[in-house]
């Protein structure tokens, strides 16, 4: 198929802008339409790029110029989008969390299927190089079934978090829905489907964010794999590393200058520096180009709709663990 996929965009803020700066990379790709509830923002946005600013997300899905809109609003807003643009049989592709509840996951996804469209879901850490290459050596090195994975993302992040709507509870989902969905889809990515989850949470710092800022999670994957996500806002001193256990080796980039190693039983230690790993294609062009070829070409997405919301599964169970202090299953 050599005709192009007409994009709009639903939302011009940080996630918003950065998504459609690659399209200029994707062929057959074109950014038609803009539309954000602060119109100046939607106005200066659609003169830089020279294409049109639309009033309201209806307008922009009801465009004929628009076959498939990137939904880049926040998770709050992303059911009603989604079911819109489901509705005018438009291509989706939705910024994480897919949605604040499994409940209205399954609704998009129905709505998605119905419509017969292509739906991705933005998890795109799994696709961020050093975490790609992780997963190519776990599948291509005869580790075998990895049967641990420990990923930890801590910083203090009192900027992004110390106003707006991240702010608040009902409208994030808190800290796992808003950030750790990347940890809890690539521990899933390598481990398989989740099948219970038990976690806890505390509030460190007296701050104005609503909800807790440190998170234990703990899985259990139907492959007898089991995983720890430790996350946190209040953490003073940084840390985004990965181990992963398998039992002919060790996948790890828990060392400085942002090396990843792998040590086999039998064997010396391999490493992919810092310089290597960029030279693999960005996560962001890659699940972007994949949602492209799959509108035009049909080809399979790198990522999924399904994947989205198997993270909000993960999300909500802990969520649901730490209220109760048991063990939850993870919805199938």
């Amino acid at each position: 198929m050599s005709r192009e996929i007409r994009i709009g965009l639903v939302g011009c803020g940080g996630i918003g802008q950065h998504l459609i700066s690659y399209l200029p990379k994707i062929p057959r790709a074109r950014l038609t339409f803009v539309c954000d509830e602060n119109a100046d923002a939607a106005g200066q946005l659609a003169r830089r790029l020279s294409v049109a600013a639309c009033a309201t997300p209806d307008e922009l899905i009801g465009m004929p110029e628009v076959d498939a809109v990137i939904v880049g609003v926040p998770q709050f807003a992303h059911k009603e989008i989604v079911l819109k643009a489901a509705a005018r049989r438009k291509h989706i592709f939705c910024e994480k969390p897919m949605a604040l509840s499994l409940a209205d996951c399954d609704e998009m996804l129905a709505a998605g299927a119905r419509a017969g469209v292509k739906f991705m879901v933005g998890q795109v850490l799994r696709l961020i190089p050093i975490y790609a290459k992780a997963r190519q050596w776990v599948q291509e090195e005869d580790m075998e079934q990895p049967l641990g994975i420990a990923v930890t993302r801590s910083c203090y992040s009192g900027d992004l978090f110390g106003k707006g709507w991240r702010l608040k509870r009902e409208l994030t989902g808190g800290l796992l829905f808003e950030v750790n969905v990347h940890e809890l889809d690539f521990m899933r990515h390598i481990c398989g489907e989740a099948e219970n989850v038990f976690a806890q949470s505390r509030k460190v710092f007296d701050h104005s964010v609503e909800y807790e800022d440190l998170w234990h999670v703990q899985i259990k994957f139907q492959s007898n794999a089991i995983g720890l996500l430790r996350a946190s806002l209040s953490a003073c001193v940084g840390e985004h590393h990965f181990t992963i256990q398998c039992p002919r080796g060790t996948i790890t980039n828990n060392t400085p200058g942002g090396i990843l190693s792998l040590k086999k039983r039998e064997g010396a230690i391999r490493t992919v520096t810092e310089d290597e790993i960029q030279k693999m294609e960005d996560g962001f062009l890659w699940e972007l180009r994949s949602w492209v070829e799959a509108v035009l070409d049909d080809k399979p997405m790198i990522v999924t709709a399904r994947d989205g919301r198997q993270a909000v599964a993960l999300a909500e169970a802990a969520c649901e663990s730490a209220r109760t202090g048991r063990v939850i299953p993870v919805a199938a």
